[in-house]
């Protein structure tokens, strides 16, 4: 049986002080929630415990498993067969990550009326942003092992790097993709796109030059293509390529030289394809990339204009194709 880490040291710090903050009568609701909660996520770490390793060659009846037949599975499905061909430790794993980024989420619903712990709640954000990034890079690797229009090779590493995560949540390989994918979102919640006459090309040069560098390298990569610069459009104005489209047509039919923010809610109302409800929750990054996500997938398939991938599926793929992710690399914790 192969045992894993439940929390890290600066999780077990959080907890500590936040139990001997909730021993007071007072908090006693609050202490009973969080000692249940770590218990039942205790119970999903010793049931992701009791499977063999994916990584490990197994035999069951005449049958051999190996990380290459994982590998092999993984690319032949996609979507509904994928989830179903999913091993049951990559799917109770998922759960483990999902389960702890709602505990912290919840310590930070308590540190909220909790005087002298301001710090303690920045730490909280801290790790509640990780689980959420290891939950999206999934995703990430998940979209390029599914799309058909990628070479087999880097499929084939994506399903060999996802294979990795499957197994232990905190994957060495994915710290090269964090400092480029968590400065896209950042930028993306300080930057305010001018719009202007809507073309993009200031705002994705602004967005260069002050994000991670390594923007600059991967747009050269990229030949600046149509697809790549409609996708990086999307989350920089926050927009979908059809609202684009329907705002630059209003400026054509009103002769109309620039656009300002409020013309973008008189256009297109409030109700928008990407709304950032509330930039201060950590999720809205995951479901800024869903969403994206899933219109990409649908021009896809449906072969209508506008971009086919997300930004962040271009850059994975361009860390991939370039050797920058970790071979094979992982820690020895999943918490």
């Amino acid at each position: 049986m192969n045992s894993i880490d439940i929390f890290n040291p600066e999780e077990e710090k959080i907890i500590e002080l936040i139990t001997s903050l909730l021993k007071d009568p007072s908090r006693g609701d609050d202490y009973r929630q969080m000692t249940n909660t770590i218990s039942a996520i205790v119970k999903i770490a010793e049931a992701i415990s009791l499977y063999p390793s994916l990584l490990d060659q197994q035999y069951p009846g005449k049958h051999s498993r190996s990380i290459e037949t994982l590998v092999d599975n993984i690319c032949e499905h996609k979507g509904l067969d994928l989830l179903l061909n999913t091993p049951s430790k990559a799917l109770l794993g998922r759960q483990f990550a999902i389960a702890k980024m709602n505990f912290f989420l919840y310590l930070s619903y308590i540190c909220s009326d909790l005087e002298h712990i301001f710090c303690t709640d920045t730490d909280i954000r801290r790790v509640v942003y990780n689980y959420i990034f290891s939950i999206m890079t999934e995703d990430v690797f998940i979209s390029i092992i599914s799309d058909r229009s990628i070479s087999s090779e880097t499929r084939r590493d994506a399903a060999n790097h996802l294979a990795h995560i499957w197994e232990i949540r905190r994957y060495k390989g994915v710290e090269e993709l964090s400092p480029m994918l968590i400065d896209l979102w950042r930028s993306r919640l300080v930057f305010k796109p001018s719009y202007g006459t809507m073309t993009g090309i200031s705002e994705i040069t602004k967005f260069c030059t002050s994000s991670n560098p390594m923007m600059i390298d991967f747009l050269a990569w990229s030949e600046f293509s149509d697809d790549v610069l409609e996708a990086l459009r999307e989350y920089l104005m926050g927009l979908s390529y059809r609202e684009i489209m329907k705002v630059q047509e209003y400026m054509q039919s009103t002769t109309m030289t620039s656009i300002t923010r409020h013309d973008i809610r008189t256009i297109l109302g409030e109700k928008r394809s990407y709304p950032l409800r509330d930039p201060d929750d950590p999720r809205e990054m995951y479901h800024f990339f869903a969403r994206r996500n899933d219109n990409a997938q649908y021009r896809s398939r449906s072969g209508i204009s506008g971009p086919k991938k997300t930004i962040e599926e271009y850059m994975v793929c361009y860390l991939i194709e370039n050797g920058m992710i970790e071979q094979n690399g992982a820690e020895l914790s999943a918490g």
